[in-house]
């Protein structure tokens, strides 16, 4: 079986990692990590193109430098590849594969997504985002999958490509059969009984009640709700 290679290589060249894919075919394409996204995440900005050629296309590497994070990051590269795959670049970023390794011993791993780049000159309103993010949740859903990290609706989730929602982080992910949510009015009152579903609830209370508002009251907890649930 072919393997594609990806070598990862830390901007001070003092780091490399020689990582490979069995499912891409052969390719073999270097990334040069530029700076790191979070001091609190193992995610950075690179560059990455084909070996022996300028890489220009900026991306985004999440990395994993054990077994377990490991097992977190190929379970996400699995969302993103099979169950997800036809919402890439509509509703989540494009994923262009996971890459695993040996360093120093240690398996170690790297997850390749599109870099999500806002509109800084043209915005939706902020109601018409958050519908657009209500949108994009149920196309996740309806896909069969639950997101699994969205109890208190955190905005980090959420990114911006042009003036579009993205939908990130599959870590957590799950198969999910959804049951489907009903609005909520304007009063913070379930409209409806009868099963729902918690993550699309607890969405619809957080962005579809009041979602133009800037003050953002307490969330409830996803176990707390209910038919009666109010929000406010």
């Amino acid at each position: 079986m072919s393997a594609s290679t990806l070598q990862v290589i830390w901007e001070d060249r003092r780091r490399v990692w020689d990582l490979s894919a069995f499912d891409r075919g052969a390719y073999h394409q270097v990334a040069t990590i530029c700076a790191r996204f979070s001091p609190h995440k193992d995610i950075h900005f690179a560059t990455i193109g084909p070996v022996m050629e300028e890489h220009t296309h900026k991306v985004f590497l999440k990395l994993a430098r054990d077994e377990r994070a490991n097992d977190v990051l190929k379970h996400e590269y699995e969302m993103y590849n099979t169950h997800l795959i036809h919402l890439q670049g509509t509703v989540i970023p494009r994923c262009y594969g996971y890459f695993k390794g040996k360093h120093k011993g240690k398996t170690v791993g790297c997850l390749v997504l599109e870099i999500c780049v806002p509109d800084k000159h043209n915005s939706l309103s902020k109601e018409e985002f958050n519908r657009q993010i209500m949108e994009c949740m149920c196309k996740i859903h309806a896909a069969g999958i639950e997101h699994g990290g969205l109890g208190y609706a955190d905005p980090h989730h959420f990114v911006k490509m042009g003036m579009s929602p993205r939908i990130v982080d599959f870590s957590t992910a799950r198969k999910h059969y959804c049951h489907g949510a009903v609005p909520a009015g304007r009063n913070g009152q379930l409209m409806g009984t009868g099963p729902s579903c918690a993550e699309l609830t607890q969405l619809e209370l957080y962005y579809g009640l009041g979602s133009g508002d800037e003050v953002v009251p307490p969330q409830p907890r996803l176990e707390e709700i209910g038919p009666h649930t109010r929000y406010r």
